[in-house]
């Protein structure tokens, strides 16, 4: 039978509402409640600005110009906006606790025509989709609390996270903007209340996607296994704490500053004899290793996904500033201070200076040339006095 699926919609609202009316502002904002309909393929979403809308709406990760994946249209003071799941590539995570699909997409409600200003609105939508052994449709909400009814307590569920962090043993430090090269740490943590001791983590399927055009590439096999270990080596695991971390180099994609990752954890039931967790053999030969999804589906296992938080990468050349610095002064107008990135022990000369450090050197050269033509003339002259005395 075909699973069925009941939808309910959750709406964060992440800027925070400015003063209107005044000059430097935009005299126009949202107000009630957005209403947002959650459908099996796509979001609806229709907001009311308190004056004629005049500006734009982007969605999060998506080109402004790329008219093929979500439609806007606007009448006087309303906003509808249909995002539809698969053309705008919206994020999809597994959830255990609570237990379902989450359907992610952030979307921008700009009000001046050509710039971003500091009364545009920020809204997170999350619809949750959850399995029902029923038949259901997509049901119409409004932002709401969500409430999930279990037969299973749902202290037992764990909760997992995937963190991308800068300092191992702070998991509150998480990194937002990292330069190439800077060394951070890749940490899948599950929390499970009392079910700890009987669970088993393992972490396959591994992507990390450029969040603009949805561009994505394979780090963790469904072997467990990484695909490069020159970017990410295999990760180390810690039983006790249904936990697993890799210090990670940081990397991108050329011109492609914002990226996300995300994992497939694999929750694997221990049976009573287990005295240890079944571990991918990345060091065999990729034909010898372990069937690890055979594992999986003969054990009892709870998969879920988790993404990281999105993390703004800076190209090489943003490091520059990194770079030691000398101060040269501009000479012609003692106001102006220039700051360049040299090598250190270099030397720095305002133009008129190297200029007369070249001429005299031309010129002592010059000396010198005929100093040495002088004294070979004289010589040639004596040594020829010299032959016709004898």
């Amino acid at each position: 039978m075909r699973p069925s699926f009941l939808y309910l919609c959750l709406i964060a609202l992440v800027t925070v509402n400015y003063a209107v009316g005044k000059d430097g502002e935009i005299s126009n904002t949202i107000k009630e409640t957005p209403f947002i309909s959650c459908a099996q393929d796509a979001i609806y979403v229709r907001l009311k600005s308190t004056s004629k809308f005049e500006g734009n709406v982007y969605l999060k990760g998506q080109p402004t110009e790329n008219t093929t994946c979500y439609q806007v249209l606007t009448t006087t003071n309303q906003i509808e906006v249909l995002i539809p799941h698969l053309e705008c590539n919206v994020q999809r995570t597994r959830s255990l606790n609570p237990a379902g699909l989450f359907i992610v997409a952030i979307m921008i409600i700009s009000f001046h025509e050509e710039f971003v200003t500091q009364g545009d609105k920020v809204f997170e939508i999350k619809c949750f989709h959850i399995q029902s052994s029923s038949a259901g449709r997509g049901r119409t909400t409004v932002p709401q609390e969500l409430s999930i009814s279990s037969s299973q307590p749902i202290h037992s569920l764990p909760i997992c996270r995937y963190s991308v962090l800068r300092d191992a043993n702070d998991n509150s430090s998480l990194v937002r903007f990292a330069t190439i090269g800077e060394r951070v740490y890749h940490d899948w943590t599950c929390e499970a209340s009392g079910v700890s001791s009987m669970l088993c983590l393992l972490v396959t399927n591994c992507f990390v996607a450029e969040q603009l055009t949805g561009k994505r590439q394979d780090l963790i096999g469904d072997d467990g296994c990484s695909k490069d270990t020159a970017i990410i080596n295999n990760l180390i695991y810690d039983d006790k704490l249904l936990a697993a971390r890799q210090a990670v180099n940081v990397f991108g994609f050329a011109d492609r500053p914002q990226l996300y990752f995300q994992c497939q954890l694999n929750l694997i039931e221990r049976a009573d004899n287990d005295t240890s967790c079944p571990r991918p053999d990345c060091a065999a030969n990729p034909r010898l290793r372990r069937d690890i999804q055979t594992l999986l589906r003969e054990r009892g296992t709870h998969v879920l996904d988790a993404a990281s938080q999105r993390v703004n990468v800076l190209d090489l050349e943003d490091r520059l500033s990194d770079l030691p610095r000398h101060v040269c002064h501009d000479y012609v107008n003692p106001l102006t201070r220039v700051e360049r990135a040299v090598p250190p022990g270099s030397v720095c000369v305002s133009k008129a200076s190297f200029g007369i450090v070249i001429i005299s050197t031309i010129l002592v050269a010059v000396c010198t040339l005929a100093v040495v033509v002088g004294n070979v003339c004289r010589r040639t002259s004596l040594v020829a006095q010299h032959m016709d005395i004898e």
